[in-house]
């Protein structure tokens, strides 16, 4: 059985990465050596400290987007479809991790 996508080939490695001056943050994929970037995230402000499940199939990342209290955990497809917030409070949330059955997510509050 092939493994998705992601982690198959040269897509590899997830990063955030800012707009120039703005202080805009987004997660993309890309190859090691930078190239063959894809954006997974489009939103305004901070969208970073991306984390993939152990299958490869869904990434969680920490993000404060205009309509957040404070930074909150959220969860997409591993193409960037899906984008679901998990938290929704006044603390900040972040540093999201999988559960090695990619069950459960462990966060910083």
């Amino acid at each position: 059985m092939k493994s998705w996508w992601p982690l198959d080939g040269d897509l590899r490695d997830i990063s955030g990465a800012n707009h120039g001056l703005d202080v805009f943050w987004d997660v993309f994929t890309m190859n090691m050596t930078g190239s063959k970037q894809i954006q997974l995230t489009n939103a305004p402000r901070y969208n970073a400290r991306p984390n993939w499940s152990h299958d490869g199939r869904r990434i969680t990342f920490t993000a404060d987007r205009v309509t957040d209290f404070s930074s909150e955990i959220y969860v997409m497809n591993a193409d960037g479809s899906g984008q679901t917030k998990l938290t929704n409070n006044f603390s900040a949330d972040y540093m999201s991790a999988w559960s090695p059955d990619d069950q459960r997510i462990v966060f910083c509050e």
